[in-house]
């Protein structure tokens, strides 16, 4: 089915985020897989978590978490990760990550200034998500040596301001 699409609001989003070729490329192609009723979130957590390992490998070797072993808290190596992925990405202007209790952080990146939304890029017409952001994240911090796990109730992620959070749950104390 062909949509009328907006170029102007394409235009938009393409200054307003910065939005390169290859990116508008993975958020449409994830857009369309989603609307056929191919893609859930939890198609593509099970597919992030297939690809994370080799992902993981590219990011070592060009460097990107080369500060995450540096970190005295599992906290710390969390937001060495969020900030070091969202530098290789450019997920989004900004990254945040806050202790919600004693084990249980939100991390929120993205948001409306996502390169890679489904929705706000690739255009999406669906309820719900699939944002593929949360689960590489903790992918990434399990092979990074962190006892983490993505809590999925009541979703996996949520607009919070300006941007998307999600929370994970450290399977250890830490400081």
């Amino acid at each position: 089915m062909r949509r009328n699409i907006n170029l102007d609001y394409i235009r938009r989003t393409i200054t307003s985020r910065k939005i390169a070729p290859c990116e508008a490329l993975f958020a449409t192609l994830l857009s369309a897989l989603a609307e056929e009723g191919l893609l859930t979130q939890g198609t593509i957590n099970y597919i992030i978590g297939k690809m994370t390992p080799t992902f993981h490998s590219y990011l070592k070797v060009l460097g990107y978490l080369d500060n995450v072993a540096s970190q005295s808290s599992e906290i710390e190596k969390f937001k060495a990760i969020l900030v070091s992925v969202n530098e290789a990405l450019k997920l989004g202007s900004k990254v945040n990550l806050e202790k919600i209790d004693e084990n249980i952080i939100r991390a929120c990146f993205g948001g409306s200034t996502c390169r890679y939304c489904p929705k706000g890029v690739g255009l999406a017409e669906i309820q719900g998500s699939v944002c593929p952001f949360p689960r590489l994240f903790e992918g990434i911090a399990k092979l990074e040596g962190i006892s983490i796990r993505l809590v999925q109730k009541p979703t996996v992620i949520k607009r919070i301001g300006e941007l998307c959070c999600t929370e994970y749950k450290l399977e250890t104390t830490t400081s």
